[in-house]
């Protein structure tokens, strides 16, 4: 038994440096599954407009009113033109399905994709091959009692797999020099507060503050914590945002997001339209815009449909942009 264990304690090391994958921090501002908070710099912990605010913070549920039923689209190809935004063709053809979610008031479901990485590289006498795939099913709940201050939780179900494949090549022939085939399950927790004080909107939620992936034949990994906190000054149709998150690191470097949205309702009283738009900006310090990453987005929303849209680049490089968007409905 002894031996056993003097076993484990020396193949752990070695077990976790082999690991592929070495970076578990997915709730960063660059990869929102919501148009709504990606068009406010990829943060949202005050404004229960978002059809998916749930996934930023779970209080919000308790600001909803109505059903909605939400499903987002990533836009991989990086080189849209412009003028092609809004094109429906070019937006069905080039999506790729992000997550849907389901809430109401108090309650919401979520199924989203924490990550989708796939690459085949070659080098001069090596070739990899890689696909991992992390999915989160979850069930979000807000408080119903207290009116000042509203708390919300959310339990999440992961379940993922890792297929990764190593060659070296000898006189023209690849060998296999590390391969991994692996299932991965485990469970995640999100925490979330959100109230009203001094005339401001304000929000506070650390995410995956319990966690564990427990992988077939590797040692089991955690999903780094993130604290996050926004507070929000409103008036009659625009927001004014200020944000601030981090790894739960007091050596983590934090990341810093402003904000505004502006609101308006259009058309005729009996069938009225709700039009917006947002424009964020999130970077660690400031000092360039190559060190910020710039968001955009807009809403449209006439009787029970609703489409988001949302851009985020970093420096104004249209070309490398990142683009999302969203259909809902509501009952």
């Amino acid at each position: 038994m002894k031996r056993l264990l003097v076993l484990i304690i020396v193949l752990t090391p070695i077990l976790l440096l082999s690991f592929p994958i070495d970076d578990f921090n997915y709730h960063t501002p660059n990869n929102s599954i919501s148009p709504y908070s990606a068009g406010l710099g990829g943060i949202n912990l005050t404004s229960a407009r978002d059809n998916l605010a749930f996934y930023d913070n779970p209080a919000l549920l308790k600001a909803v009113r109505q059903m909605t039923f939400t499903a987002t689209f990533s836009i991989p190809n990086k080189e849209i033109a412009t003028n092609n935004l809004l094109n429906a063709k070019i937006l069905t053809n080039d999506s790729k399905f992000k997550a849907f979610g389901i809430q109401a008031q108090n309650i919401g479901f979520l199924y989203y994709e924490l990550a989708n990485d796939r690459f085949d590289k070659k080098e001069e006498l090596e070739r990899t091959y890689q696909d991992y795939t992390l999915r989160s099913i979850g069930l979000s709940i807000a408080d119903t009692a207290s009116t000042k201050l509203n708390w919300g939780l959310s339990l999440r179900y992961l379940n993922g797999r890792l297929v990764y494949l190593k060659e070296a090549q000898q006189d023209s022939v690849y060998t296999v020099s590390e391969f991994i085939d692996s299932n991965a399950n485990g469970y995640a927790t999100d925490i979330g507060v959100y109230g009203k004080q001094f005339g401001f909107y304000y929000g506070f939620v650390v995410h995956d503050l319990f966690s564990k992936i427990y992988w077939n034949g590797y040692a089991n990994t955690r999903i780094h914590t993130r604290g996050s906190f926004s507070a929000e000054l409103r008036s009659n149709n625009t927001s004014f945002t200020s944000s601030v998150t981090s790894l739960w690191n007091i050596h983590e470097t934090p990341i810093f997001t402003q904000s505004i949205n502006y609101s308006k309702r259009v058309g005729n009283p009996n069938r009225p339209q709700d039009f917006s738009l947002r424009m964020g900006a999130t970077s660690t310090d400031y000092k360039s815009s190559e060190n910020i990453m710039f968001s955009f987005g807009t809403s449209y929303m006439i009787r029970m449909l609703r489409v988001d849209l949302a851009m985020q680049t970093k420096g104004l490089k249209i070309n490398t942009a990142q683009y999302i968007f969203s259909l809902s409905a509501g009952a």
